[in-house]
């Protein structure tokens, strides 16, 4: 996986998932979020506590496709203290180095095949979330 993202665009998806992502440790899986970079279908995160998802577009220059699952804290941190674009390269699935202008960076990443499923939503929960919309309204 290799790309490129603006530091506004990272912040602002890495601040939104930060309720859901996991605090505690007690599946270290739910402290990272899966950065899922494609060029065609286009990228995206997932982050879940495995009671709530969140699946969030991410608008990024990607020049390899890849999934990754990186550490949404760390993450955040680093955005938040570094100026200018981000460009991410993994190293196998384990590795993640993150650049940002003369800063380097390299996180320990996790395996995507390790974070949960994203639910499929079936006709018949499409058509139930169509109708609670509707009486909602």
């Amino acid at each position: 996986m290799k790309l490129n993202v603006s530091k506004d665009e990272m912040q602002e998806k890495l601040s939104n998932i930060q309720n859901i992502v996991e605090k505690r440790n007690t599946m270290p899986i739910l402290s990272h979020f899966l950065l899922d970079a494609g060029k065609k279908e286009g990228s995206y995160m997932i982050a879940t506590d495995l009671e709530t998802a969140l699946k969030e577009p991410v608008e990024m220059k990607v020049e390899d496709e890849g999934r990754l699952c990186i550490p949404a804290r760390k993450l955040l941190e680093i955005v938040r203290e570094i100026d200018g674009d981000l460009s991410f390269e993994s190293v196998d699935e384990q590795w993640l180095k993150v650049r940002a202008g003369t800063s380097d960076f390299r996180l320990a990443c996790l395996p995507s095949s390790e974070f949960p499923a994203w639910p499929a939503l079936g006709e018949e929960d499409l058509e139930e979330m169509k109708i609670s919309n509707t009486l909602l309204m």
